[in-house]
């Protein structure tokens, strides 16, 4: 709840992780072309919520956007 989070393009958490997933539906994110490559991040880039829940959640968790 009332969470801040970022839209960005998709980056790893670390060196080594090629990818993340949807903390809602899974859908994967990632770099390459064939994967979701923009999302919705938690500062730390730990968290990431894919646009299309983003859409379907927000109001209900009140997510603030904040600049990068």
């Amino acid at each position: 709840m009332g969470v801040s989070l970022s839209k960005r393009p998709y980056k790893p958490y670390r060196s080594g992780w090629d990818h993340d997933h949807c903390e809602f539906c899974g859908a994967k994110l990632s770099e390459r072309k064939e994967d979701l490559n923009v999302g919705y991040t938690t500062s730390d880039m730990y968290h990431w919520v894919c646009t299309v829940c983003y859409e379907d959640f927000k109001n209900m968790f009140k997510w603030e956007i904040t600049g990068k």
